[in-house]
């Protein structure tokens, strides 16, 4: 079974396999790694915090804290989009960086769909949690121009 669900993996589009069983989830902004093995399939982000990507001044503390606090519980949500999470997301802050954690069950027709919107929710919700007044690095201005030309192509 574990051998049916990596080959599902290195069929669908945007996973690459860097070794047996580990790919890298493409097409995203931000690094996401995928490990396909006996047990759950496990899905690993990793997004900036809020301060790690600000240029030219520190973010408060209060600020950041209350930051990472809401994106935890934003992040929480993705249970009401993926049904094959065997429970809510652990995030975990790791020096200037959130990790995101899950685990989905392999017993999904759907299961390299559901691991790709569940990316997406977590970039997104990161995405949405970019505070105006700051101004940050290169990779952050680059999505919030991006986002801002989709919305006004809309």
């Amino acid at each position: 079974m574990t051998d049916e669900i990596a080959d599902a993996f290195r069929a669908a589009p945007g996973y690459h396999e860097q070794e047996a069983g580990v790919f890298e989830v493409g097409r995203l902004n931000f690094d996401g790694q995928l490990t396909v093995s006996k047990g759950p399939v496990t899905l690993a982000l990793t997004v900036p915090t809020l301060d790690a990507t600000v240029e030219n001044e520190t973010v408060a503390p209060v600020v950041e804290q209350g930051w990472e606090e809401t994106f935890e519980r934003r992040v929480e949500d993705v249970t009401n989009l993926v049904s094959t999470l065997t429970e809510e997301p652990e995030v975990t802050n790791v020096s200037g960086s959130l990790r995101v954690s899950m685990s989905f069950r392999r017993d999904s027709s759907t299961l390299t769909e559901e691991v790709r919107n569940a990316a997406n929710y977590v970039e997104g919700t990161w995405v949405e949690g970019i505070i105006p007044g700051y101004e940050y690095e290169d990779q952050v201005q680059a999505i919030r121009e991006r986002a801002s030309k989709t919305a006004s192509e809309e």
